[in-house]
């Protein structure tokens, strides 16, 4: 489920676009990790030098608002924003990018003998402006930019603005004289496959750089592109592919397909601000070098450059400040997990309060559901008969931005609950991992949470005070523990995958991550069922068949969505229904659940959550583990006590 820049809980430490590291919060460790890293102000400094040196005829100088907000100024009069302040996923990144955004990825200039991680496209996210203003705003105005550049042994057409076809000609000069040595050359670039071409990007709504004429296809080969074959066959094509024609079209500002995860082996694209910035900016930053280090400083128009960019920024606040300031906010943010987690034990909703600014609306709206949420968890005590005792939170942050005043900050929690049963002395432990955006201000000499949002894992369970309490608590707490010792080998694989790769809330050991191998379709609205069917298929050993699919072009609907998956599962023998119905129709009926079965959630009618089976606690209550909201061994209930939500208890036949 995508989230924009509406803002939560809480995170840690420096400021830093893009890098990703952890703080725990918890009574027993208080700790600050200090990575070195690029900060913000760094980085937007380093990005306006390689676009105004990319694009000299184009860009006049640079302008920062009372907000906080960065333009180009474009000699045309036009102003493009750096950064929209709006966090996005790789998807919304593609589809509406801003300046970083589209800079954000460093372009490698090395050679490469494997594909590139997942998602890792630099100079695929395009902002549409930019290219506009260079190469032309329509179709009639970039077919009046157009040149003939001669490429060896005829003519393309090529965007005359900007170098583009100067360099173009100049790359294929190279080759061909390169080529005449050696043939190898030759068969992998001639002949071409084109260059302009005014069109979309297939299935899409966004030009292809094509259709600006400042892109060129070689020859053509079936392994080229992520779309036409397989990761292996296409790294096999991206290992054979001549290192000295990708050498020469970068040495030229032109960027290589092939250095995308999602590869395009035969695309070349002229893209002098990505190249720059690597060449230029390549290195990390290190603390106490001049920001535009790596820059060839001693030409006139670089410099007339950073003066303008210096001085653009010297009468605004700097979007990140000095590294003992930094610590006082990851301090204050770590303190807030410690506090939040303090009050769910204790109910000091006093204390809560404290940390929001409660005369603005969304402030007082984030505290309240906080409220909620610490009363809905005592509630849920309360029926189940348990107390817990120990809460403790992991939190990793993804970004932050902003400036002394104020911090937009994005990261993911992965917080252990500890929960003993009245009479019992055996702790049980559930995980569960959510993603935060929060916003928060210094008012007051005080830093306090403006804003904040997320995926909170509770939403649904905030009438749980309606249940029958009393009866069911008498029944669970005269339960024993259950033994899975016999279960099966394919049900233990089924589990061991499961808690595995269960994303934020795994075990640290873990890392926190799902399977590389598999797309996470969160973004696209949940990864619940393709995360079980992952479950029965590594773990499980089920065969897939044409009902029940997942390969690199996609995947069938009883992989991926939750009511389609329950179905085949149910309807096509894999699995049978245990029972079905409100909480306090099937409580009982869940002590019959296995490690490997699932649970299906459904709302209004509608399933929209899978989970899967993967344990029980000290009393035998069914403990599952998924993915959207992550959970790793949590109470098959914790989260869905909403009166109108009805179970799916599924028996999977192993």
């Amino acid at each position: 489920m995508s989230v924009k820049k509406l803002t939560v809980c809480i995170t840690v430490l420096f400021l830093l676009v893009n890098t990703k590291f952890s703080v725990k919060a918890s009574d027993e460790s208080d700790f600050v990790n200090k990575p070195s890293i690029n900060s913000y102000n760094v980085t937007i400094k380093q990005d306006l030098l390689a676009l105004m040196l990319a694009y000299p005829e184009y860009i006049e100088d640079i302008e920062c608002d009372d907000n906080g907000m960065v333009y180009l100024l474009m000699k045309s009069g036009e102003k493009i924003l750096y950064d929209d302040k709006k966090e996005k996923n790789y998807d919304e990144k593609l589809a509406d990018p801003d300046l970083q955004d589209m800079m954000e990825q460093r372009y490698t200039l090395e050679a490469i003998t494997e594909l590139m991680d997942e998602n890792f496209d630099p100079g695929r996210f395009r902002v549409y402006s930019l290219l506009s203003e260079v190469y032309g705003g329509s179709k009639e105005q970039i077919e009046s930019n157009l040149k003939n550049a001669n490429i060896g042994y005829r003519y393309y057409q090529f965007n005359g603005n900007n170098k583009a076809a100067e360099n173009l000609e100049a790359v294929m000069k190279e080759i061909k004289s390169l080529s005449e040595q050696r043939k190898d050359i030759y068969s992998y670039v001639f002949p071409a496959n084109g260059t302009y071409n005014y069109r979309y990007i297939s299935g899409t709504n966004r030009l292809s750089p094509h259709s600006f004429g400042i892109a060129i296809d070689l020859k053509r080969d079936n392994r080229d592109y992520w779309k036409w074959t397989s990761r292996e066959e296409g790294e096999k094509r991206l290992v054979s592919f001549p290192k000295e024609v990708v050498e020469i079209f970068e040495k030229h500002n032109f960027i290589w397909g092939g250095k995308w995860s999602h590869f395009d082996i035969l695309h070349f694209e002229y893209r002098p601000e990505i190249i720059l910035k690597a060449r230029y900016f390549g290195d990390k930053y290190k603390n106490g070098e001049a920001w535009y280090n790596g820059a060839p400083i001693e030409e006139d128009i670089v410099k007339d450059y950073i003066e303008k960019i210096n001085k653009a920024f010297e009468s605004k606040k700097e979007l990140t400040t000095n590294t003992n300031f930094n610590e006082d906010v990851a301090n204050y943010i770590n303190q807030i997990f410690k506090n939040r987690n303090k009050a769910i034990l204790n109910r000091d909703l006093e204390g809560i309060e404290s940390f929001y600014d409660t005369k603005t609306k969304y402030g007082v709206w984030a505290y309240e559901y906080e409220k909620k949420k610490v009363n809905y968890i005592h509630n849920w005590e309360q029926k189940q008969g348990v107390k817990f005792n120990d809460i403790s939170s992991i939190v990793m942050i993804k970004k932050i931005k902003g400036n002394e005043e104020k911090y937009t900050v994005s990261l993911v929690c992965s917080t252990e609950y500890k929960y003993v049963y009245e009479n019992l002395r055996e702790v049980n432990k559930a995980r569960i991992g959510t993603t935060h955006f929060m916003n928060i201000m210094k008012k007051d000499d005080k830093w306090v949470i403006t804003k904040e949002w997320y995926k909170d894992p509770f939403a649904d369970s905030l009438n749980l005070e309606n249940l029958k309490g009393n009866s069911i608590k008498e029944f669970i707490t005269s339960q024993s523990s259950r033994d899975f010792s016999d279960i099966g080998e394919r049900r233990q694989n089924a589990v061991e995958y499961a808690r595995r790769y269960c994303g934020a809330a795994s075990e640290e050991k873990y890392g926190f991550k799902y399977n590389k191998e598999y797309r996470n379709y969160n973004p696209k609205g949940g990864d619940c069922a393709n995360f079980a069917s992952q479950v029965l298929f590594e773990g499980g050993k089920f065969s897939k068949n044409r009902a029940w699919n997942y390969n690199k072009g996609g995947a069938t609907g009883a992989w991926l969505n939750s009511g389609k998956f329950k179905n085949y599962m149910i309807y096509n023998g894999r699995a049978s229904l245990i029972a079905y119905g409100d909480y306090e129709k099937v409580y009982k009926a869940a002590y019959k659940l296995l490690p490997g079965d699932f649970v299906a959630y459904e709302k209004k009618g509608k399933v929209t959550h899978i989970s899967v089976v993967t344990g029980a606690d000290s009393k035998g209550y069914s403990l599952v583990t998924c993915h959207n909201t992550d959970r790793d061994n949590v109470p098959w209930d914790l989260g869905w006590n909403n009166k109108k939500i009805k179970f799916w208890l599924v028996r999977v036949n192993y």
